[in-house]
């Protein structure tokens, strides 16, 4: 039915499964007949709808068999549906409805995406690093998987000549910081500009040896960027604050608290406690 329409379908029989294939995959829309072995489908279109990794701009539909009464109606829109249809379905109607919904969650992907960019820059905002958090944080969580998080801020100094330091805040250098950290990140990475001057990575699948790598590397690579496109760093003392997370499922941190440990990590760096230019967040009470 969808096929011939050009989409590509996957297909699970189970609840347990389109929970997993939807959170694995990005997914256009999600239609769910019912009824399901071992799952009420209202109760999965309410999990699907509270899990953080899906788009709430995803349509889901429900389908059911036999009657459509106005009361069940509603309660599939109550339980987050864009639309429930009983069956032996309307194709062509079925097709209408999905072109329609498909390009509402495409406008919509499309606003959300420049929401949670840099213009500038093309990295995340300190909104969109929210909401990779939030996604990264669950998914770690049901894989069972190491997350980190890593911020670095960006101090300009004074040159060997005495010059006024760089402005980091500027577009352009901007636009090359940006540039040095996709070249030297992983694509696994979510980056992006968290606070003023200071960028964050957020980091899967990396427990603390792995990020210690991962921001000497970063600090490396902006500390020694060479001038490219007429645009100079200038120099920089770069330090970094970094949280991380063996297992994030046998204790799952609040996701925006992954982003302040790590920022309170790179204040002690800067502080100049130890002299360490790298340091973990440390909670209170710890030496």
């Amino acid at each position: 039915m969808l096929q011939p329409a050009g989409y590509r379908a996957l297909r699970v029989a189970t609840a347990a499964a389109a929970r997993e294939r939807a959170r694995s995959a990005r997914l256009d829309f999600i239609i769910i007949i019912t009824p399901l072995p071992g799952e009420n489908g209202l109760e999965l279109c309410e999990a699907l709808r509270r899990d953080p990794s899906i788009t709430p701009a995803a349509p889901i539909i429900g389908v059911v068999t036999g009657a459509l009464p106005r009361e069940l109606y509603l309660r599939w829109l109550r339980a987050g549906a864009w639309d429930c249809l009983a069956l032996p379905l309307d194709v062509e109607q079925l097709l209408l409805r999905l072109g329609n919904y498909l390009r509402a969650k495409r406008e919509a992907d499309r606003v959300e995406e420049a929401l949670l960019l840099d213009p500038a820059t093309g990295l995340y905002n300190a909104r969109g690093l929210k909401r990779r958090a939030r996604e990264l944080v669950a998914e770690a969580v049901r894989l069972h998987a190491a997350l980190a998080c890593v911020v670095f801020g960006l101090d300009p100094q004074p040159d060997a000549r005495g010059s006024e330091p760089s402005t980091v805040g500027s577009a352009a250098v901007r636009d090359r910081v940006g540039l040095v950290l996709r070249t030297h990140g992983r694509i696994s990475d979510t980056i992006g500009w968290w606070v003023g001057e200071e960028l964050a990575v957020l980091a899967p699948a990396t427990d603390a040896d792995g990020t210690v790598k991962l921001a000497q590397r970063l600090v490396h690579a902006l500390g020694t960027a060479p001038p490219e496109g007429g645009v100079s760093l200038g120099a920089l003392e770069v330090r970094a604050g970094y949280e991380a997370v063996a297992d994030i499922h046998a204790a799952p941190p609040e996701p925006e608290d992954l982003l302040a440990h790590a920022s309170a990590a790179l204040q002690r760096a800067r502080a100049g406690d130890g002299g360490e230019r790298i340091r973990r967040f440390q909670s209170s009470g710890e030496p």
